[in-house]
C-alpha cells in the first residue's frame, strides 16, 4: 500500500466543530502554533534544522509529516486526494522530495513544531 493510501485514510475533513479535521496531531500542533496572522517564512537556520530533523526521523515519523502535508491540503484548498501537492516530487524510488519552501507559511510552521516534538521526545526516551 503507498504512502498517499495510507495518508488517505488517516484524514478526514468531516468535523463537527469548525476548524478542525479528525487528524488529532494536526489539529493540537495548529492549536498550539497560534495565530496564522503573525506567522512568517521560517529562518534559514529553522529550515536547516527540520532538514536534519527529518532526515533522522524514522519511517512511521515521516509518514506522520506527509500526513500532515495532506490534511493540511485537504483542509485548506480541498484538493484531490489523488494529487500530490506543493510541488512535491515523487522520486524513481518512491521516495519524496520535499522543498519545504514551497509550502505555506502555517504547513511550514506545523512540521518545524512536529519536528521539535519529535526530538523532544526522542531525546527524554
Amino acid at each position: 500500500m503507498s504512502t498517499i493510501s495510507n495518508t488517505a485514510s488517516l484524514i478526514s475533513t468531516n468535523s463537527t466543530t469548525p476548524n478542525q479535521t479528525v487528524f488529532p496531531l494536526y489539529d493540537i500542533i495548529q492549536s498550539q502554533i497560534g495565530s496564522k496572522e503573525s506567522l512568517h517564512s521560517l529562518s534559514e537556520k529553522e529550515y536547516q534544522y527540520m532538514i536534519e530533523t527529518v532526515h533522522k526521523l524514522d519511517s512511521l515519523q515521516q509518514e506522520l509529516c506527509y500526513a500532515l502535508i495532506r490534511c493540511h491540503q485537504l483542509t485548506n484548498q480541498h484538493g484531490n486526494i489523488m494529487e500530490i501537492p506543493y510541488q512535491i516530487r515523487k522520486m524513481k524510488n518512491g521516495e519524496l522530495r520535499i522543498d519545504v519552501r514551497n509550502l505555506p507559511v502555517l504547513l511550514q510552521h506545523i512540521l518545524f513544531h512536529f519536528c521539535k516534538l519529535q526530538e523532544t521526545t526522542h531525546s527524554t526516551n
